[in-house]
């Protein structure tokens, strides 16, 4: 459930080794730091950073962060032609201090992430829209008061980008970049692609293009996407249309689409998303609600929040806790899921006629042993459980017709918790 809402607009989020979420509250002006340790008594903000006087604008998307160690990086385009990166020392985070400011070769800086000990910069060369130059900037931070550039990639793309759909992401070894591309008729098809560049960044000095320009067919009405990584399989999620695309990049000179999933309706759009492997592989998305769906069982959507005021803006999670901001709504916090009890298939009532069975799948993501309880109100129906099929037979006693009230019970060697469902089963009477 929820454990705390608090005022001002969340952006940004990104939680800190010690468990200290750092919040872009663009409304405010500031950088909001509160302590994940203790939320017995509600979420506990100690500090803030002032960012009022580093902003280009109060509502912009492009302000980045992450930590390292006791130091918390916060990227930002302050002109609009001159990326930025402020680097503090939070090593006390109810005092944080700053110490220095590094401007990049970036007009707009899109996403910051660390490789082992190098800060890795992705952006825009210009700010302007009618520049398709992008790249990687990698830098050293070891010497905190004077960061150095390692390398400068840049890349002239080749497609019309869609400047504000521009993500990346780590895997391994790898550093995986996404653009949108808008429509090009003469080229595209009528469709929009997602393009994907890969580069190997083991030796940060000499960053090496592993592959560039690999076309996905994309969201044609997608809007803002968020980006996972698992096991060969890249997550695009978008936030439009509701749907999110797997691209499988085993071989990354010839990437596929492994699947789209298609959500349609504002229940199921998805924008922020990101993967928990910590139990089993769930990957958490969502617009206005957060959904836990079991990767390895087609996405299925196992649990939900309730929905919440406003868009979803970015997630996190630690060992405890998923974290959404909701721009102008913002934080939200609620418990990971640490177990599932298996799924009841029972979506309404069954007829059957007498003589024969009723059969019910049961869903179960631990891959745990599984058993399965029925009662039956009259007692005239017996439940079989397959284990092995993972099907529920509900047998009703010879030559007995009517309509029984089945509670149906099931649970796993995984989780305490029993998943209950019922049925009313009507038996049909047959002329012998």
């Amino acid at each position: 459930g929820s454990v705390n809402n608090n005022d001002g607009g969340a952006w940004d989020i990104t939680i800190s080794d010690n468990d200290h979420l750092y919040v872009d509250d663009l409304r405010q002006g500031m950088i909001r730091i509160f302590d994940l340790n203790n939320l017995s008594n509600n979420l506990q903000e100690i500090s803030s950073i002032s960012t009022e006087n580093e902003q280009e604008w109060a509502d912009s998307p492009d302000d980045h962060m992450t930590t390292n160690g006791n130091h918390l990086f916060y990227a930002y385009d302050s002109d609009g032609d001159s990326g930025r990166v402020r680097i503090y020392d939070v090593s006390n985070p109810s005092n944080p201090s700053y110490i220095s400011t590094y401007q990049t070769t970036f007009g707009t800086i899109k996403e910051i992430m660390f490789y082992e000990n190098s800060l890795i910069l992705f952006g825009l060369m210009s700010g302007t829209t009618e520049n398709n130059t992008y790249g990687i900037e990698i830098l050293d931070v070891s010497n905190i008061n004077n960061p150095i550039q390692l390398s400068l990639t840049e890349r002239v793309h080749t497609h019309d980008i869609n400047h504000q759909f521009m993500d990346m992401i780590i895997d391994n070894d790898t550093l995986i970049s996404v653009m949108h591309c808008y429509n090009d008729a003469s080229y595209h098809n009528n469709n929009r692609i997602y393009t994907l560049d890969f580069f190997s960044i083991t030796d940060p000095v000499n960053p090496q293009i592993l592959s560039q320009d690999i076309e996905i067919l994309g969201d044609f009405y997608g809007s803002y996407f968020d980006l996972a990584v698992l096991q060969d399989k890249l997550y695009i999620s978008t936030s439009n249309s509701g749907e999110m695309t797997v691209v499988n990049i085993t071989d990354i000179q010839n990437c596929t689409i492994d699947t789209v999933y298609d959500w349609p309706g504002p229940s199921y759009r998805t924008n922020a998303v990101i993967i928990d492997t910590s139990v089993f592989d769930l990957l958490y998305h969502g617009l206005d609600q957060i959904k836990a769906s079991s990767i390895d069982n087609e996405m299925l959507i196992i649990a939900a929040t309730d929905y919440v005021q406003g868009s979803i803006f970015d997630s996190e999670l630690n060992d405890q806790y998923v974290i959404i901001s909701l721009e102008t709504g913002g934080l939200t916090i609620y418990h990971k899921l640490t177990g599932i009890a298996p799924i009841v298939d029972v979506v309404e009532n069954d007829t059957i006629m007498e003589d024969s069975s009723a059969e019910f799948i049961i869903v179960d993501i631990t891959e745990t042993l599984v058993n399965v309880i029925t009662y039956s109100d009259p007692p005239h129906v017996e439940g079989s459980f397959d284990g092995s099929e993972m099907i529920l037979s509900l047998i009703p006693h010879e030559d007995w017709y009517g309509d029984a009230y089945i509670v149906i019970q099931a649970y796993n060697q995984a989780y305490p918790d029993t998943a209950i469902s019922s049925v009313t089963l009507t038996v049909l009477p047959v002329n012998d």
